[in-house]
């Protein structure tokens, strides 16, 4: 039986004037019960896991995430207020559809300090960078796989976008076939979890260098 997912935080959560980076996503699963935190990337496995590893923080709570938030000026946020999904299992972007985007966006990117914004989701079906470009007539890129960074025109402001590895590990299949990976395969080969660790430097490199923490 479909069912309606209701986003739980962007409201609670605001872009404030003073933020200078944004990470944006799409929208959180159905069943919060099954999260740790009741917070966006609520399993902490994932996206907070992943920047914990990479900008030698401790992200294992509330608390610290905020903390860490608002010390760096980062706002988070998703493209999607509200979509339907056949059912509480469906996770995937791809499998949500009926989607109700958060057009008040633009406006407070506008009015905020934001000058990156980081898109956990590249350009698949729902995902959240195509979501953003198609949302505020946003140019597409073309040759983002290069380095996974962009320029966005939003009316008279000039962002930089970033795309992020997702930080599912649902992902990590489709990373083991990614051009950037293979590229460095061999490097990785000491680790014993090899895909784990190049999505770690991944974010090191793209987000927390851009923050001032290493």
């Amino acid at each position: 039986m479909p069912l309606v997912t209701m986003h739980q935080y962007i409201k609670k959560y605001p872009i404030k004037k003073t933020d200078k980076y944004l990470i944006l996503g799409t929208i959180h699963p159905h069943l919060k019960a099954k999260v740790e935190l009741d917070f966006f990337y609520g399993n902490t496995a994932s996206l907070w896991k992943i920047l914990s590893d990479a900008c030698s923080l401790e992200l294992n709570n509330l608390e610290n995430i905020l903390t860490f938030l608002n010390d760096n000026n980062i706002a988070i946020s998703d493209m999607i207020l509200n979509s339907t999904r056949e059912n509480e299992s469906k996770t995937q972007d791809s499998d949500l559809y009926d989607l109700d985007l958060n057009l008040e966006l633009k406006e407070q990117i506008l009015k905020s300090n934001i000058s990156t914004i980081f898109f956990t989701s590249a350009f698949s079906k729902n995902n959240a960078a195509k979501l953003f470009c198609k949302a505020f007539n946003v140019a597409t890129p073309k040759n983002w796989r290069e380095n996974y960074e962009f320029d966005i025109q939003l009316e008279d402001k000039l962002l930089k976008g970033v795309i992020l590895l997702s930080p599912s590990g649902s992902a990590n299949i489709g990373i083991a076939n990614n051009k950037a990976y293979k590229s460095k395969q061999e490097e990785y080969k000491i680790y014993k979890t090899p895909i784990k660790q190049f999505k770690i430097d991944f974010y090191k490199d793209k987000f927390c260098k851009r923050i001032n923490k290493k």
